[in-house]
């Protein structure tokens, strides 16, 4: 029976073993492994010897990144782990996933520019792919200086411009603030309820992870089938 488990901290909310059960074929199965500290990871060469493949989420997505192929290394950071003889390799798939949601994000949206909250591997990640595409963008993170809580984010775009603000800070952090009408918040945790309860109240346009989770799995598959 083939073996798969997702790496991270804080994960027992994920839906991934969900999803896995409509991408992968024949009986598997799909660990969640908690794990509290760097020190406590497993090596690349004792998952290699237990799973066919792995996902790794935060905080713990730069660990892995020595085996990332070339195709990724710029990123600094993995989130997906495949075995070939035994040597691990790995890739983003945030990364692939996050080039396919921009691209329909800016369709939709229109915007005038991109708005990044945060400083982890998941803001280095859309900013990658929002330069790559040629999309405006600016970033707010408490390591520039920036004071989360009282942005003041419409006062800093064009009146009667569009703005897409991605949150890929940690699920302990709630935006609370208002945005302009037509403005779209859009928060790459899913299932997280004090930012949806939160969006209600405010009444912004709100969209949360779960298409990016769902995307980046279908990538994940590809990736262990050696199809990608």
């Amino acid at each position: 029976m083939d073996r798969y488990c997702l790496i991270g901290r804080g994960i027992a909310h994920s839906r991934s073993p969900e999803i896995y059960r409509t991408l992968l074929r024949g009986p598997f199965t799909y660990d969640l492994l908690d794990v509290a500290s760097v020190d406590e990871l497993p090596s690349a060469e004792t998952l290699a010897a237990r799973y066919r493949g792995v996902n790794v989420t935060a905080p713990y997505k730069q660990h892995y990144a020595a085996w990332a192929l070339p195709t990724v290394k710029r990123l600094g950071a993995v989130n997906c782990l495949r075995f070939r003889d035994g040597r691990p390799e790995a890739t983003n798939t945030d990364y692939l996933a996050m080039r396919h949601l921009v691209r329909a994000t800016q369709a939709e949206a229109g915007a005038a520019d991109w708005i990044v909250l945060g400083d982890g591997a998941m803001a280095r990640t859309t900013i990658a792919v929002l330069s790559e595409l040629g999309l405006p963008w600016r970033q707010c993170a408490r390591r520039l200086g920036h004071d989360l809580a009282a942005l003041g984010l419409a006062a800093r775009g064009a009146p009667g411009s569009v703005s897409v603000v991605v949150n890929t800070c940690a699920r302990e952090y709630v935006f609370q603030q208002s945005l302009p009408s037509g403005w779209l918040f859009w928060n790459l945790n899913y299932a997280h309820r004090a930012q949806d309860e939160v969006a209600k109240q405010l009444g912004f346009d709100y969209r949360d992870g779960f298409a990016l989770l769902k995307l980046q799995a279908e990538e994940a598959v590809k990736f262990w089938e050696f199809r990608g």
